[in-house]
């Protein structure tokens, strides 16, 4: 086994087909198929196998991914730090985000890296908060921006902003009187129809635990877990959501919903920016920690987050 193989290997996991990988690594379709089935002879099992979607990594050939990925950024972390030029800075950095999150930050943060930084390598990914989690502590992910992140010794977590949860509604459903206040309090649910994601979610445990401090009971008539999921069902009458104003914002541009800031002080979210707390502090990864941190405040800057609260407000 050598890191050629490896390289091989997790790019055929990566494109879910070996003529593509072999194309994108410049070699004979024939010459990575042999290095496929050595890594197979020397590991005593089957690394792939065919779906309708190509090949698919088998369960030995996903835990083989995610320690060749890892293997391979750390070789090249080694050569940046052995023989990287004196000034600049290069490497490779996987950042993972939430969907609305990334459509915010993603073009910024790539734009700056190019230009700042043109010897950095940038993988980005998408996912919800588990996912990203699980990318995180499994290594997958170098860096994450996450809402609400659980507080584990193994994290290292920056909280970047906070948003106050709005109520999102169908147009014109917004709570009788609160068109002509700013808000939402959360006596105002009382009777209406919510779409909440079920628990253990953060958001749901949050409005559970103001409802029943208002002594308000809540007639949660769908549980769905997915902000698109939500924003659909709010958009086609089937009830209100509690989201972050950013994940709508449009949407209520669009007309297709209406959003009002939920009254209360522990009705929020955090934006974080979260990595192992054991991470190694190599230059591509600090250089890309600093863009990312000073682009999502750049964007809070612009008004691309609304609702925002104070740092020092709980």
């Amino acid at each position: 086994m050598d890191l050629r193989e490896l390289r091989g290997f997790v790019e055929v996991a990566r494109l879910r087909s070996v003529s593509a990988a072999a194309k994108a690594l410049h070699i004979a379709q024939p010459a990575l198929t042999r290095q496929i089935r050595k890594l197979e002879q020397e590991l005593g099992t089957v690394l792939f196998v065919r779906s309708a979607r190509g090949v698919e990594p088998t369960a030995a050939g996903a835990l083989l991914l995610r320690r060749a990925e890892r293997l391979l950024r750390d070789v090249g972390q080694l050569r940046e730090e052995v023989t990287g030029a004196e000034h600049a800075v290069s490497g490779r950095v996987a950042i993972a985000m939430p969907p609305t999150t990334g459509a915010l930050v993603m073009p910024r943060l790539l734009a700056r890296m190019r230009r700042d930084h043109p010897g950095v390598s940038i993988h980005v990914m998408e996912g919800v908060n588990a996912t990203l989690l699980e990318w995180v502590m499994g290594g997958r992910a170098d860096l994450a921006l996450m809402h609400d992140p659980p507080s584990l010794t193994l994290l290292r977590s920056e909280v970047l902003l906070r948003e106050a949860l709005h109520l999102v509604s169908p147009p014109g459903a917004l709570p009788q009187g609160c068109g002509q206040r700013p808000e939402v309090r959360v006596r105002d649910l009382h009777g209406l129809p919510l779409i909440l994601p079920a628990r253990p979610h953060l958001t749901r445990l949050l409005v559970e635990q103001a409802a029943a401090a208002a002594g308000v009971r809540l007639d949660i008539v769908v549980e769905a877990d997915g902000v698109a999921l939500t924003r659909n069902l709010v958009a086609a009458g089937f009830g209100h959501g509690v989201l972050a104003p950013a994940t709508v914002r449009a949407q209520v541009a669009a007309g297709e919903v209406v959003a009002a800031p939920l009254r209360g002080r522990a009705l929020h979210t955090v934006l974080c920016l979260v990595d192992l707390a054991s991470a190694p502090g190599d230059a591509a990864r600090r250089a890309a920690e600093a863009v990312v941190r000073e682009e999502v405040l750049a964007l809070q800057a612009a008004g691309a987050w609304g609702g925002l609260m104070p740092d020092n407000e709980n």
